[in-house]
């Protein structure tokens, strides 16, 4: 069971690692960055309709609250409104 609990219509998600240099070795600078991330649901209100805890979603960046920061080891966890979930990516053989 998720430690996190999401209210309402929110989702907390646990940001997958965007990458800081280019496979040539070029640091990005922070506006050259996806505004678009993908992450994992760990946790949707009630009222998020269509989100389940360890769906993949694509989700918009700035429309997000950042609740812990991410480190080299973690990932950076998120909540945000269910309405900034851009798409969900779901196992096909998933029996939810």
């Amino acid at each position: 069971m998720s430690q996190w609990k999401a209210a309402a219509d929110k989702v907390i998600v646990a940001v997958d690692r965007r990458p800081t240099t280019t496979p040539g070795g070029i640091v990005l600078p922070e506006k050259a960055k996806a505004k678009v991330m993908t992450g994992t649901v760990l946790a949707a209100g009630p009222e998020a309709k269509n989100v389940l805890p360890q769906d993949v979603v694509y989700f918009q960046f700035d429309g997000s609250t950042e609740l812990v920061p991410g480190t080299d080891d973690t990932s950076a966890v998120r909540s945000m409104h269910v309405d900034y979930v851009l798409g969900i990516l779901r196992n096909t053989y998933d029996e939810r």
